[in-house]
């Protein structure tokens, strides 16, 4: 994938061939907990049996991690320190886990307050579902199978105070002493927004994200066939970056593989191999960032390698999450090569919101011509049509957006997270 993006009004402009490291720091790591040496400022009710710092092969990484279990609110929750977040407009829990026999429609939360007098709010929701379900987070088992999620927070939908009372619980809610998640190798991160003085043809107002593929550290260009685990965003620090070692796609400055003299980032995966993966584990050509995806205006220069026809496994390009959906549907909100969706027929290039349960459901706008070569160096915009109600798709300033799915239901999505390469629920697929 050779992809970079620019957001304009609000806009997620999404140079897929672009990567950056900007020449500011908008990101601070508060806290990184492995529990190797102890609770490192997490706690638990004193006396609990259902959350307690365990030595287990269940851990993601060394010997400890957190366990919790049964559903006996704070007696099955594990309690962050607390921070000053008022410096922050973003703030992401990353971290690991397992899950032991915790049966479908069973779940655990995230969850922060901005005070130890305040409620909690639930940040995050995740669900236990049947082995390759469709409607769950991660699967019921017996046998270790490790995951990754963030947990994201943003300024404008919470409270982030001053002094240090800020705080993150992880809650479990099943059902008996039996169940258990096990909590590893948590990072939270603070991003403080940059306000770019720089933009795609001099936009900077509303820029969302844009991830440029022609310098490694927003200055000079960088090393040819460098792997690529954080893609700076030059716009407000939304980062694109891998879960894990082993899914960074590759940084090319060379003759071969420039576009019109620029470097690119290119994505190898074989769409044929892709399968479902709520894990964020596995070793395919992937990012994701937990801010920045903005459909106002969408600009991608790109190409794909394998020949783009209607009846292909899709290639999920840029990616998103409805807004009002789930964490763990299967969500292609954004765009994607291929029988992208079951929305249409023939369709070869489409951008989609949420999910469908068939043809004429649920809203996409897709090109389903086949007189337009995809296969080739190319600027993607999609973008609102002028009445905020639908989405034009245009090809090199041409447009081929021909067919649309069940417009009533067309939303906007303003900030939602994104993913490169892949999709919520499918693992990485564009090459």
């Amino acid at each position: 994938m050779k992809n970079f993006t620019f957001d304009i009004k609000k806009y997620a402009i999404l140079l897929p061939l672009l990567f950056t490291i900007s020449i500011f720091q908008s990101q601070t790591i508060l806290g990184f907990y492995d529990f190797e040496t102890g609770q490192q400022g997490w706690t638990s009710n004193a006396g609990s049996s259902d959350a307690f710092l365990a030595n287990t092969n269940w851990s993601y990484a060394g010997n400890q991690s957190f366990n919790l279990r049964d559903d006996s609110g704070d007696n099955s929750s594990m309690f962050s320190p607390m921070f000053s977040l008022a410096s922050y407009d973003k703030v992401d829990l990353k971290f690991f886990f397992s899950a032991q026999s915790i049966e479908p429609n069973e779940h655990f939360f995230v969850e922060y307050r901005h005070h130890p007098s305040a409620s909690w709010q639930t940040v995050a929701r995740y669900v236990s579902g049947n082995i390759n379900s469709k409607n769950a987070d991660f699967e019921f088992s017996t046998s270790k199978i490790f995951y990754s999620k963030t947990a994201t927070i943003f300024k404008t939908n919470f409270t982030f105070p001053s002094s240090a009372t800020a705080q993150f619980r992880i809650r479990c809610d099943a059902s008996d002493n039996n169940d258990n998640i096990f909590i590893d190798n948590i990072t939270i991160t603070g991003t403080t927004y940059k306000i770019p003085t720089k933009g795609p043809g001099g936009i900077t107002n509303h820029l969302d994200l844009w991830l440029k593929a022609d310098k490694l550290n927003g200055a000079t260009f960088g090393t040819n066939n460098t792997n690529v685990s954080k893609w700076v965003d030059n716009a407000k620090g939304h980062d694109a970056e891998v879960v894990v070692a082993g899914q960074e796609p590759i940084y090319r400055n060379n003759a071969t593989r420039n576009f019109n003299f620029n470097p690119t980032v290119e994505f190898e995966n074989d769409n044929n191999t892709s399968g479902s993966d709520m894990t964020y584990l596995r070793t395919r050509d992937e990012m994701k960032g937990t801010g920045g995806f903005n459909s106002n205006d969408i600009f991608l220069v790109l190409m794909p390698d394998p020949t783009i026809t209607s009846n292909m496994i899709p290639l999920d390009t840029f990616t998103s999450t409805d807004p009002l959906g789930d964490t763990f549907s299967e969500d292609v909100t954004g765009f994607g090569y291929g029988g992208y969706t079951a929305r249409f027929q023939n369709e070869r290039l489409t951008y989609c919101i949420g999910t469908t349960n068939g043809p004429n459901n649920g809203f996409g706008h897709a090109s389903i011509t086949s007189t337009t070569d995809l296969n080739q160096i190319s600027i993607v915009n999609f973008r609102h049509t002028s009445s905020n109600d639908g989405m034009h798709l245009l090809f090199n300033g041409n447009i081929i957006g021909t067919h649309t799915s069940d417009p009533s239901d067309f939303d906007s999505v303003n900030g939602g997270r994104y993913f490169l390469g892949r999709s919520q629920y499918w693992d990485g697929s564009f090459d």
